[in-house]
Order: C-alpha cells, then sequence, then structure tokens
C-alpha cells in the first residue's frame, strides 16, 4: 500500500528539516568559533610580548650610541644601523599599543610622543646623555603601560 503525502506537507518538511540543520550547523560553528577565539589574557599577554621586545630594542640603542658619540664606531654605519632599529621598535611598539585595549588615548599618545623624541634626538646627534635619557624614559614609560614592574627613569635632561 502507497503512502500519499500532499505537496504542501512534503514542502513543510523539507523547510522544517532545512532549518534544523541550518540551527545544528550554526551551533557547531559558534561553538567552534568561540572554543578558537584568543581570549582577552591571550591578547594582553601578546601585547606585553610585543612591548617587551620593543623595550629590548630600545636597551641596545644607548650602548652603540655612547661609542658612536666617543668616536669608537663607524658613524655612517651605526645611524642607518639605528633608523632601522627604531623602525623595528616603533612597529613593534605600535602593535602592542594596537593589541592593549587597556590604554587610553593619553597614554597612547605619550608612548608615541617619547618613540618619535628618541628618533629627533638621533636625527640631530644629540648628546649621548639627552639619547639615553630619553631612551630610559621611553623605557620606563612602556614598562609601566603595559604592567612591568617600576622603573624609574633618569631625572635631568
Amino acid at each position: 500500500m502507497a503512502v500519499f503525502i500532499s505537496a504542501g506537507q512534503r514542502r513543510r518538511k523539507l523547510v522544517v528539516t532545512t532549518a534544523a540543520g541550518a540551527m545544528v550547523a550554526l551551533l557547531v560553528g559558534l561553538g567552534a568559533g568561540r572554543a578558537t577565539a584568543p581570549s582577552p589574557a591571550d591578547a594582553a599577554q601578546d601585547a606585553k610580548g610585543r612591548a617587551k621586545v620593543a623595550m629590548g630594542q630600545l636597551q641596545a640603542f644607548p650602548i652603540h650610541y655612547d661609542e658612536v658619540a666617543t668616536g669608537q664606531g663607524n658613524r655612517a654605519a651605526f645611524f642607518a644601523s639605528l633608523d632601522a632599529g627604531l623602525v623595528r621598535a616603533n612597529e613593534d611598539l605600535s602593535a602592542a599599543v594596537d593589541e592593549a585595549g587597556w590604554l587610553d588615548a593619553e597614554t597612547r599618545q605619550q608612548l608615541k610622543d617619547q618613540m618619535r623624541e628618541i628618533q629627533t634626538l638621533a636625527d640631530s646627534n644629540a648628546s649621548a646623555a639627552d639619547f639615553d635619557a630619553a631612551v630610559a624614559r621611553a623605557i620606563a614609560s612602556i614598562n609601566t603601560a603595559f604592567g612591568g614592574p617600576a622603573i624609574r627613569p633618569p631625572t635631568g635632561s
């Protein structure tokens, strides 16, 4: 015996089945997305890691700047290297700042201004003491902004 199912019933069954399948797929997709999305803690760790890289790059500059200022190194080669290093440090710091949702606009601007000051001092062949102080202030600010232990920047210049 054949069972007759009307066209309307078939359409309703098809619509309900399709809707149920779509809901299941949506729920599975949302679950997978939530499970693989980085947590705010992961994003904060990434930002802090990038900030540490930028601070590490900045820490190397005064040593070599002092050497060149006292005539112990190749000035042209150093300044080309310094420019490239400042670009890398600035890129790393910018990426860290972009990932650091907890930083307010004033702190973000302060960090940018300090990096610009370092570049300006390097471009103008400032004294080693002025350059070193600017780098130390920037490192202290970055460290504070990204939750590191307090570092006291030098006073003066």
